[in-house]
């Protein structure tokens, strides 16, 4: 009799493959100004995915007097991670600009320089960031001071924008700052889109935060993908707007950018400068065994957009058998 035994021996191959995951330093805006032709634009500067993090804003004007106090309130149990100061100044740079009683000219970011906000004595219009990470400690009053002894009015403002984290809370945040200039005259739609992210689960919190110069007494909806969420007016002092939104109602899972508008709510609008808009939101951090794993990794399981990392996980690509056959006479 011929008796015949198969053998199956499997192969499986271990390969690397890279995965979108959550990174730091974003893509650009690919829009730009949008959908009207208006003078400058806003561009990526800030991407980061933070464990229990978010952002605060608060601004000053300062067209009266030149010294003025940011306040700034954290959530309990929350660090800086990245602190960073934002004025706008009307044709030459102001004289003396000190956040803490510390120059931050040297070293700051310039953007380019863009028409004035329909001013008649001016010409141009020009924004600044620095980072001031290594001033800010936490929850506090934090001084400024920005001086211009030609023109003290043509100082447009400044806002303070803090970026937190908590290693201990049960959440993994993303957040995303756009900064640069755009400058509109009257009831022209100011539009930018905020990209090169992915909402890679059910979001339990959304906020976004405008910052406009040159805002006086003219009403302009601003909008979250076409949802009005405030108004571009002066709460700050003269000709400084700043305003958080909660905006998880607009935000789901899948998302991968959002649109936003400043847009005239009358037939008078005010001219304005848009200087940055901050966008964050959080999702639940995941956890095994009672223990959160890291925000990398939660990330990588969420799949969000990687921008500037490659993470290589071990998948089965595939199972290779073969057979074979021994035939053994008995």
């Amino acid at each position: 009799m011929d008796k015949v035994f198969v053998i199956f021996i499997g192969i499986i191959l271990i390969v690397g493959t890279t995965i979108p995951a959550y990174a730091d330093n974003g893509v650009a805006d690919p829009d730009g100004v949008g959908i009207q032709v208006l003078e400058g634009s806003l561009s990526n500067s800030f991407f980061e995915t933070l464990t229990g993090g978010g952002h605060v804003v608060d601004g000053v004007g300062l067209t009266v007097v030149d010294a003025d106090t940011f306040d700034i309130t954290l959530p309990a149990g929350a660090s800086v991670d990245t602190a960073l100061f934002y004025w706008d100044v009307m044709d030459a740079q102001a004289d003396v600009v000190e956040f803490e009683s510390t120059d931050v000219l040297p070293g700051a970011t310039t953007f380019g320089t863009v028409a004035d906000p329909c001013w008649v004595a001016n010409t141009s219009t020009t924004s600044y960031r620095a980072d001031v990470t290594s001033l800010v400690s936490g929850t506090g009053m934090y001084d400024v001071t920005i001086s211009k002894a030609a023109d003290q009015n043509s100082v447009l403002g400044a806002a303070l924008v803090v970026i937190y984290k908590d290693d201990s809370a049960s959440t993994v945040t993303t957040v995303i700052v756009d900064d640069g200039h755009i400058v509109r005259t009257q009831n022209e739609i100011m539009s930018h889109t905020m990209a090169g992210f992915s909402v890679g689960a059910v979001p339990i919190s959304a906020t976004t935060s405008f910052i406009v110069g040159d805002s006086q007494a003219g009403t302009s909806d601003e909008t979250f993908e076409t949802n009005i969420v405030g108004d571009a007016s002066a709460p700050n002092g003269p000709r400084l707007h700043t305003n958080t939104a909660n905006v998880l109602a607009f935000v789901s899972a899948g998302m991968t950018d959002a649109d936003l508008t400043i847009e005239s709510a009358q037939t008078s609008a005010d001219c304005l400068t848009w200087i940055a808009q901050v966008f964050d939101f959080s999702v639940e951090r995941l956890a095994v065994g009672g223990e959160f794993l890291g925000v990398d990794t939660t990330a990588i399981l969420l799949a969000g957009t990687q921008t500037s990392a490659a993470w290589m996980i071990p998948v089965i690509v595939s199972g290779i058998g073969f057979a074979i056959v021994i035939a053994r006479k008995f």
